[in-house]
């Protein structure tokens, strides 16, 4: 039977007082910052990119995950637990199914109760995010007022690298996209931000390589947490979400205001040459007069 994803998805939130908040309310942390690598894959005869699979390796376990997103604000989601993460990739391979895409992501991970997952993640390259994922809407939406969060417009890694980092990303780069990978694959398309890029992308290999090296310590945790902080900091004033055509109706809306300040400077300056003509006129008749 599928299951309903009760999930918001955030961006805009300090981590430092809701971390405080899901301490106060009970949470528990089930891990530290680690890598979630994953492939999602094509349905055979399908076209409908809102439905998919996904093979995905987690803490403690494999998880394959059909994932369909419908018209709705909350997808569905069945999900059953394998022993092999490349195994699994290989027999949907074998099978026919066509791979989408493959990444990995940092992912930190929280629970309480009705709230199965309260998660940060970050994709190589991007910017963390807040995910809460709740048994019912009704849990979601009174946790995430307790943790005083606000609904936000729905967005995914392609947005934040456009509106943070001017990238506009070729249909090929998301494949075999990793931490490793995210300087060469995504540097040439950066358009804005550059240094903030490169020291966010930095920061993320770093904490990879103590990870590999099996160098991890309370220590490794918070510079990768604080650097990541302070570089989200740095971009955050700027809005994610402008759509183009909120961009086109603020232009729109500053010509028009532009428009009628020149036309209001135009009145005026007509009706003071006005008064000065008229003026002239009367001290030309007076002295006429005399």
């Amino acid at each position: 039977m599928s299951i309903i994803e009760f999930e918001y998805r955030f961006f805009n939130y300090n981590k430092y007082e809701i971390i405080n908040k899901l301490k106060e309310l009970g949470a528990i942390q089930i891990h530290e910052p680690i890598l979630y690598p994953l492939c999602t894959f094509k349905l055979p005869n399908n076209e409908d990119k809102k439905k998919y699979l996904r093979v995905r390796k987690e803490y403690d376990s494999i998880k394959i995950a059909y994932k369909e997103h419908n018209q709705d604000d909350f997808p569905l989601e069945l999900e059953v637990e394998v022993d092999d993460f490349n195994n699994t990739i290989n027999l949907f391979k074998k099978l026919g199914y066509e791979i989408n895409y493959c990444i990995e992501k940092i992912r930190e991970k929280w629970s309480m109760d009705n709230c199965k997952e309260i998660v940060f993640d970050t994709y190589p390259g991007g910017i963390e995010w807040m995910e809460v994922e709740c048994d019912t809407k009704e849990y979601l939406e009174t946790i995430t007022k307790k943790l005083g969060l606000k609904r936000e417009k729905n967005f995914n890694l392609e947005d934040i690298l456009l509106n943070y980092f001017g990238i506009i990303q070729p249909s090929n780069s998301k494949a075999g996209l990793s931490i490793k990978t995210a300087k060469t694959i995504l540097s040439p398309y950066v358009k804005k931000n550059i240094d903030l890029f490169n020291q966010n992308i930095d920061n993320q290999n770093k904490f990879i390589e103590s990870i590999e090296k099996n160098n991890i310590s309370k220590e490794v945790y918070k510079k990768f947490e604080k650097e990541s902080f302070d570089i989200k900091k740095k971009l955050i004033t700027q809005y994610i979400f402008k759509s183009k055509k909120q961009n086109v109706k603020k232009q729109s809306v500053k010509k028009q205001s532009v428009k009628k300040q020149s036309i209001k400077k135009q009145s005026i300056k007509k009706q003071s040459v006005k008064k000065q003509s008229v003026k002239k006129q009367s001290v030309k008749k007076q002295s006429k007069k005399k």
